[in-house]
């Protein structure tokens, strides 16, 4: 596979052998695995070229969304200045209202995210935080707030709106991406706030665990057993620190 990989020469004229969707998957899965460059040999170059070109229309994006055509994300993702955002809104035809989350939908919306990410946040602004449409899958939400909150949009306004969302774990998934990434705002401790009265308990649970320690106040009023244990057990341990450290 190696050899055929590397010296396509000896496909001249009969490509079609491997044109199909396993033989495409297993020769991008031993180009990854062998460390071979496809895109550097000009056989491969122009295949990737071809095979992309199209890849947002309905009947590819179906394939890899099913999870059959694995090789056109890899072919995709060799390509520099890529446009994934019509790969990513024929994907996200798909799986917006589906609760299970394809492998090829986090991909491309990750993709659509890292290089596009205004545009990201149009999407997310228009399809989630401000439309009157039918809400998209529970699931879809908390993605999209992830790569929102990731890339730094997070306000006061939008912390609000999914800290009122109608589903616990894309509230929760909101509230965890901003953990991970406080230090892409100067405000935190404002946007950390807003989730404080959160009428979800993972959410306080998740707070619980993770707002520094001056913020700990504003959740001690929760009606939650799990986040009160989890509130004592912070300021039993900030107070072991406080006597350890006056004690030297």
């Amino acid at each position: 596979r190696r050899m055929l990989i590397s010296h396509p020469e000896v496909l001249s004229g009969r490509f079609e052998a491997i044109d199909n969707l396993d033989s495409l998957n297993e020769v991008f899965r031993t180009a990854t695995r062998e460390g071979i460059d496809l895109y550097s040999i000009p056989f491969w170059n122009l295949k990737i070229k071809e095979l992309t070109s199209s890849i947002h229309e309905d009947e590819k994006a179906r394939e890899l969304w099913l999870g059959q055509a694995d090789y056109m994300i890899s072919a995709a993702q060799m390509i520099e200045g890529f446009d994934w955002k019509p790969l990513f809104e024929s994907i996200s035809s798909m799986q917006n209202y589906n609760n299970y989350l394809r492998s090829a939908y986090l991909t491309t919306s990750k993709k659509f995210a890292d290089t596009s990410p205004d545009e990201l946040k149009e999407y997310v602004e228009d399809n989630v935080f401000y439309s009157k449409e039918r809400k998209l899958a529970y699931p879809v939400r908390a993605n999209l707030y992830k790569l929102y909150i990731e890339k730094g949009f997070l306000t006061k306004k939008t912390a609000r709106k999914i800290r009122s969302d109608g589903s616990e774990d894309s509230s929760v998934g909101g509230v965890k991406a901003l953990v991970k990434n406080l230090d892409l705002y100067t405000n935190s401790d404002e946007l950390l706030l807003q989730f404080t009265d959160s009428k979800y308990e993972r959410v306080i649970c998740e707070l619980a665990e993770n707002l520094p320690d001056y913020l700990l106040a504003s959740i001690m009023g929760t009606p939650f057993f799990y986040a009160k244990r989890m509130i004592e057990r912070r300021l039993e341990s900030i107070e072991e620190n406080r006597r350890a450290a006056e004690n030297g």
